[in-house]
C-alpha cells in the first residue's frame, strides 16, 4: 500500500497510550475505587506532565493534550477534605513545564494556553477563597502564576535584546494583564 506522509504514528500511539493511562487511572480511582484521591492525584497529574514531556519528541498535539490533562486532573479528584497547597503547587509545576516547553520548541499558543489555564483556576480559587483554609493558597496561585509568566514570557524571551532594541512585547503584556487581573 501507499504510505500515508503525514500519519505521525508513533505521535497517534503515544497520544493514545496517555489518553488510555488516563482513563485507566481515573476508573481505577472514580469506578472502582481502588486508588484513593492523593494518589489519583499524583498519577494523573504525572501522566499529563509526562505527555507534555513526550511533546518535545512527538509534536504539539500531544502538548495539548498534556496541558489539558494536566489541568483537568484537580477538577476530577475529589477529596472530602479539599487542601489546596497541594493544587497552588501542582498548578505551578504545570505552568512551569507549559512555559518551559513552549520556550524550548518556540509554541506561543501553549504558553498562552497555559495562562489561560492558569487565569481559569485562579477564578476557580478565588471563588472558594470565602473559605478561610483557600485565602493564603489564592494570593500564592496568582503570585507563583504572575512570576512564571513574567519569566517565560517577558523576561527570558528578551535576553539577549539590547535596549536601544528593545520594544513592548504585546503578546507578553497581555498575559500578565490577564493574570494580574
Amino acid at each position: 500500500g501507499v504510505a500515508i506522509p503525514a500519519a505521525h504514528i508513533p505521535g497517534v500511539l503515544t497520544a493514545a497510550a496517555i489518553v488510555v493511562a488516563f482513563g485507566t487511572i481515573y476508573a481505577a480511582h472514580a469506578l472502582y475505587g481502588f486508588v484513593g484521591p492523593a494518589a489519583a492525584f499524583l498519577l494523573l497529574g504525572a501522566t499529563g506532565l509526562l505527555a507534555m514531556l513526550g511533546a518535545l519528541r512527538h509534536g504539539p498535539a500531544l502538548a495539548g493534550l498534556g496541558l489539558a490533562a494536566s489541568y483537568l486532573t484537580p477538577a476530577l479528584v475529589s477529596s472530602e477534605a479539599p487542601n489546596y497547597w497541594p493544587l497552588v503547587l501542582f498548578l505551578a509545576v504545570v505552568a512551569a513545564a507549559a512555559f518551559a516547553l513552549a520556550r524550548a520548541r518556540r509554541w506561543l499558543w501553549l504558553a498562552l494556553v497555559a495562562v489561560a489555564g492558569a487565569v481559569i483556576w485562579g477564578v476557580l480559587i478565588l471563588s472558594a477563597a470565602a473559605l478561610p483554609e483557600s485565602h493564603w493558597p489564592a494570593i500564592v496561585h496568582i503570585l507563583t502564576q504572575l512570576a512564571l509568566a513574567a519569566v517565560f514570557m517577558g523576561l527570558e524571551p528578551h535576553l539577549g535584546t539590547q535596549d536601544a532594541e528593545a520594544r513592548p512585547d504585546r503578546i507578553g503584556t497581555v498575559a500578565l494583564g490577564a493574570l494580574t487581573l
